[in-house]
């Protein structure tokens, strides 16, 4: 069906119409009968000036007037105008304006931006899609209502704009215009680096493209910033938990986000407390502690001399097989869920006990002195202690015997001799022999 035409015809001798419309585009026509013929388009109007002559006639589309705004067009449509002045001229073809397209912009990545529109009102033939943003403004001609932008920079700013262009191939209507990002790339080389026990310094490489901040964002407090730099110290963490660390590249509208980089990372675990040797013997030491703050998995409890390890789950370990008289550095480290990060040691030393000296005999007996010896014991001893009862006597001995002095004739005396360890202080079992003086001559 055509559109219906309406004309409006002034008295005036020269006829200027206005069209209280949308913008319009000037098309001027040379000599025709009596003077130049001006026409002016907008999306629904055609408003036609020319110099009066009660000759001429305006004819559109087989709907005659004298001269005026014709209204009532369909936008985009391509029109004859005819102008009969005491014969006939023919007028070129005008063309109406497109409406304005409603657009949209989806599936934004990294370097393409997805553009989509709502046909206008009206004819159109295409549409133009141009983009500015990254050195790039060449417009593309499109006959769908959708058009995937690509090979765009991450994280930058792109006006698109897509207009509307009529049958004739040139004559445009108003453009519709949208800004947005493309995402960010995402950050390389995230690494957690220089952990303690409440925080974790993370860093990492500036991504491909533009982006104007980052955002750092962590589990167990759920705490997020804003950072400027490629890196951050994560203060105010737990000991032994575990913290999934997410960073993300921002771009310069301050909520376009690229894709999330994550590393996973346990704080170290405190230290344990109360660390305590007990029960030792001549092979084994009972170590107990206090569980540290914060969480932990389990416990590496670690000696040397024989260089043992152990992994424990309880606050306390009896460590067997020992040598005697050989002191022991134990430490007692907590150690996070992952199995392998570990918190700062807890050491205490300790001798285990040395063994009991071995064929203890008194020779040599004389009324005021007993001659004592004996087998150096299983393992290490510093010195041996030698005591006796009777004068309570007591001294420490570098060898495995010992001639007793200054005893009183006839008198029974208990002699005991007892390894002790290098500490000077952790003494085995005694070994003890028991002898007379030999009595004094009868006078």
């Amino acid at each position: 069906m055509k559109p219906l035409l309406r004309f409006s015809v002034p008295l005036w001798t020269l006829l200027v119409f206005s069209a209280f419309l949308k913008s319009t585009r000037a098309q001027n026509i040379s000599n025709c009968a009596t003077g130049t013929l001006n026409i002016t388009t907008t999306t629904t109007t055609a408003n036609v000036t020319f110099q009066l002559d009660p000759n001429c006639s305006l004819t559109v589309e087989n709907n005659t007037s004298e001269n005026g705004l014709i209204t009532g067009l369909t936008p985009g449509a391509v029109y004859q105008i005819v102008l009969n002045c005491s014969g006939s001229c023919n007028v070129s073809q005008i063309t109406t304006k497109p409406e304005t397209v409603s657009l949209t912009v989806t599936n934004i990545t990294t370097s393409s931006m997805f553009v989509s529109w709502t046909k206008p009102v009206g004819n159109s033939s295409f549409y133009k899609v141009q983009w500015t943003g990254g050195g790039r403004n060449v417009p593309v001609n499109v006959s769908e209502t959708f058009y995937n932008i690509t090979n765009l920079t991450a994280g930058v700013q792109y006006e698109i704009t897509v207009t509307a262009v009529a049958g004739d191939g040139y004559t445009e209507g108003q453009s519709a215009t949208v800004t947005k990002y493309t995402k960010p790339e995402v950050v390389t080389s995230l690494s957690a680096v220089n952990v303690t026990t409440s925080s974790v310094f993370v860093s990492w490489t500036k991504p491909v493209g533009n982006s104007s901040f980052y955002k750092v964002q962590w589990t167990g407090t759920s705490g997020s910033v804003n950072v400027y730099e490629t890196f951050y110290d994560i203060p105010n963490l737990t000991a032994g938990v575990q913290y999934e660390i997410t960073v993300t590249a921002v771009a310069g509208d301050n909520y376009t986000e690229g894709q999330s980089a994550t590393v996973t990372n346990y704080t170290k675990p405190e230290v344990v407390t109360s660390l305590s040797a007990a029960n030792i013997t001549t092979s084994s030491i009972f170590v107990s502690w206090t569980k540290p703050v914060g969480n932990s998995s389990f416990y590496k409890v670690q000696w040397t001399g024989t260089s043992g390890s152990v992994n424990v789950y309880e606050t306390f370990y009896n460590i067997t097989n020992l040598t005697a008289g050989v002191q022991y550095e134990i430490t007692v480290t907590a150690v996070a869920g992952d199995g392998y990060t570990e918190g700062q040691s807890a050491t205490v030393t300790n001798y285990t006990k040395p063994e009991v000296v071995t064929s203890l005999s008194a020779v040599n007996v004389t009324t005021s002195s007993v001659f004592v010896s004996w087998t150096k014991p299983v393992g290490n001893s510093s010195f041996y202690k030698v005591q006796w009862t009777g004068t309570s006597g007591s001294v420490n001995v570098y060898e495995t015997f010992y001639d007793i002095p200054n005893l009183t004739a006839g008198v029974q005396y208990e002699i005991t001799v007892t390894a002790v360890a290098g500490d000077n202080y952790t003494e085995g079992q005694s070994a003890t022999v028991t002898n007379y003086t030999k009595p004094e001559v009868v006078r």
